[in-house]
Order: structure tokens, then sequence, then C-alpha cells
């Protein structure tokens, strides 16, 4: 972050690279938060999720008037609502070509020209992109422009998906202490937080946050067991890499216990597996294993 910062405060452009959900965000407004423009706006232009025919009018603006269908009062547009502060293009990669031509006169002049207007507007904005695609790779494929690349790629920041990270139980430890609630002191057992450890994380810090913030939403104050995770987290052992998984067979402290038993604890819970399995010491897969041997029996 420390470089990235240097370079947004000496107008180089910085693009950060990295999976879906690995961070870029976080970052981004991190480094605004850190810069001499934290007092400025920060805005964000998703380029894949503005639809084609609505990105120029989105990004550039327009006069009252320009075209059909557009606001009597005109449009400043996302660029000069920016004008002081920092323009965040996130998914850039997914920016049209015809787009990229407009927007790298923009980086050149330092101003734009909206819609409907023969007037250029002078705009002051550092610049700070990101995508999830090789860009290199879409230059070569002509999908992207070469000259706008390197305008923006100033300087490159990659972050890591989280399953390569090294600190991943610092992060599960940060995220955990960002939701929890001043009573929810507890904590992972170890098997739940293994789980964690070992997952593969497809989706990132966005997936490690929702399942923290469930997690912690299903156990309220109690310790986070292997039962307040979802599914996938404990059906890892297919995925590549994985040094984790649940056990096949059942522990035998549950092979011990009596069908009529389960069936006793079922009825006393009104059915909650949940319950079942904390007052068993076992996970809530666990409970399922042994109630689908009871049926085939």
């Amino acid at each position: 972050m420390h470089k990235g910062l240097r370079l947004l405060e000496r107008d180089i452009p910085v693009l950060i690279r990295g999976e879906t959900g690995s961070g870029k965000e976080v970052l981004v407004k991190a480094l605004h938060a850190a810069s001499s423009r934290a007092h400025q706006p920060l805005v964000a232009v998703n380029c894949a999720a503005i639809p084609m025919e609505l990105v120029e009018s989105e990004l550039f603006g327009y006069e009252r008037g320009a075209f059909t269908g557009a606001n009597q009062k005109g449009n400043l547009g996302l660029i000069r609502k920016a004008d002081k502060g920092v323009l965040f293009f996130d998914e850039i990669g997914d920016m049209p070509l015809g787009t990229q031509a407009r927007l790298l006169r923009v980086l050149q002049e330092r101003a734009i020209q909206p819609l409907g207007s023969g007037d250029p507007v002078p705009v002051d904005v550092r610049i700070l992109c990101a995508t999830h695609r090789d860009l290199r790779e879409a230059v070569t494929e002509g999908r992207f422009r070469e000259d706008l690349y390197y305008r923006i790629a100033g300087f490159t920041l990659t972050l890591p998906p989280l399953r390569a990270r090294s600190d991943r139980r610092e992060l599960i430890q940060a995220i955990w202490e960002r939701h929890r609630q001043p009573e929810q002191d507890a904590g992972f057992s170890e098997a739940a937080l293994q789980a964690l450890m070992t997952h593969p994380w497809p989706g990132n810090l966005r997936q490690l946050n929702s399942v923290i913030q469930v997690a912690l939403a299903l156990a309220d104050d109690a310790l986070i067991e292997l039962e307040h995770l979802p599914e996938e987290l404990l059906a890892i052992a297919d995925h590549p890499g994985a040094t984790w998984s649940p056990p096949q067979a059942l522990p035998a402290r549950m092979m011990e216990v009596p069908a009529q038993d389960i069936n006793a604890l079922l009825r006393a819970t009104d059915g909650n597996i949940s319950q079942v399995a904390r007052r068993l010491g076992v996970s809530r897969n666990t409970v399922y294993k042994r109630l689908r041997e009871m049926n085939a029996g």
C-alpha cells in the first residue's frame, strides 16, 4: 500500500490486479483515506455494470437536451463528480473500446467534453484502476487499447488470492473482530478454525467476510463450531491443495449412541439438528450421516 500511496500522491495512475473478491475495492478506499485527497470525493465507476449504451453519458455527462430522453437539467457525469478527488475505474478491462479512446483523451488532456457541448471542461482527478483480467493479454487480443494500458498502468499492484496468503489466521481474526458483538468473545473451535484456514476460498475475502458474519449470527455468543459453517467448507477434500477434510467415518462415540436416544433428542429439540449436534459434541454433518445410516437400516 505504501508504494501505491506515494504514486497516487504524485498523480501517477495505479492499476490493481486481483481475483474477484480479493480486496481491490478495500485497498482503493484505504489509499483514498490515507491520501491528501481524503476529504475530497472518491468516485467509483463499475465498468462492468454500466450498460454499454449509457457508458459515455454516465462518465462524461451531457448538457440539457443533448439527446432524446436526456435529463432536462443535464448530467455532470462521474468524471466531473470526482473533480479534486480520486476516480476509481473498477473492472476497467470491461470498458468498451470506443469509451477507452475517449478516456485516454481525458487522461492526456485533463479535460472532458460532455455530450452536446462544444466546450471542454477541465478536471483534476487522480486515477486508480482495478481488474481481475490480464490486460496485457487483452491488449494482444485487441480487446484493450495498448496506449490506454500504458497510461493507467504506471504501477501495478497485484493482490494475492486468499488461498495463497500466509496471513490467513490474522485475517480471520481481524474479520471476526470487526463483525462480532462485544459479548461474542468465545472465538472458534480448533476444527472450525482449521476448516477456515484450509478452504480454497474461490470468493476470496468477500466470501470469508460473509462466512464469518453468518457463523457469528448462528453461534450467537457460543464458540463457533463446524456446524455454524457452510456445507462447502466441510467438503473441501476434492479441492486441489486442501490439507484438511472432515472424517469420512462417523466418530466412535456417535456410532455408540442408540437410535432411540437420537430420536429422543430430535423430539426434545423439535428436530433442530444444530442443537442435537451441540449436545452430542459432533458436527451437524455427522448427525446427518448417522440419520442416513439409521434410515438405511
